[in-house]
């Protein structure tokens, strides 16, 4: 199985999500090239690579001035490219889950709800899955194991979140006991 969020490749795009919870709109750029750069490096492709390209016998015209041969024969060769991607969005959530199981990723966070980011990786799933191109699943199998046995540099998703938890918290913290409401000391006169 294997497991996305524990990739090394994806710990900027999860990093970043988790310190920009709620200001998505700032960092979207910076997320999406967060996105390309874990997706080159865990499947070999890009998502723009996941879309078809032009066939070499596609005529040099305008689309409307295509014959109903020409266009029936696109359409068909788009339809076939796109099939797996368009029956992955048709399943329901929980079919979409136990395909991704089934095929051997693990798409779910630490609470086991489905990353926020997966969105930017199922074309790139799919297509090194049905050996489209990009990775061989078995060689991102063995590099996936390979990290997983070595010792994490730098900060991981769970630290970042411990971490940015206790910013949050830094701003009501007390700075001493008597802020924090607790008895002051007294002198005993003697």
């Amino acid at each position: 199985m294997i497991v996305l969020r524990k990739l090394a490749a994806m710990q900027p795009v999860l990093n970043l999500m988790i310190l920009n919870k709620g200001a998505r709109d700032r960092t979207d750029h910076e997320l999406e090239g967060r996105c390309e750069n874990a997706s080159f490096a865990i499947f070999g492709i890009r998502r723009s690579s996941t879309e078809m390209e032009t066939p070499s016998w596609v005529p040099d015209l305008p689309w409307s001035e295509w014959s109903e041969e020409e266009t029936d024969r696109y359409n068909t060769a788009w339809d076939n490219w796109e099939q797996p991607h368009t029956d992955f969005l048709c399943l329901t959530r929980e079919e979409q889950l136990a395909l991704m199981r089934e095929k051997g990723w693990d798409i779910l966070d630490e609470a086991g709800r489905p990353l926020e980011c997966i969105g930017a990786f199922i074309r790139q799933i799919i297509h090194v899955t049905e050996g489209r191109g990009g990775k061989s699943v078995t060689q991102i199998e063995a590099e996936s194991w390979a990290a997983s046995i070595e010792t994490p540099s730098g900060p991981t998703p769970e630290r970042i979140a411990r971490n940015k938890q206790f910013l949050d918290l830094g701003a009501r913290r007390p700075r001493s006991a008597n802020d924090a409401g607790c008895p002051r000391p007294t002198r005993r006169a003697g």
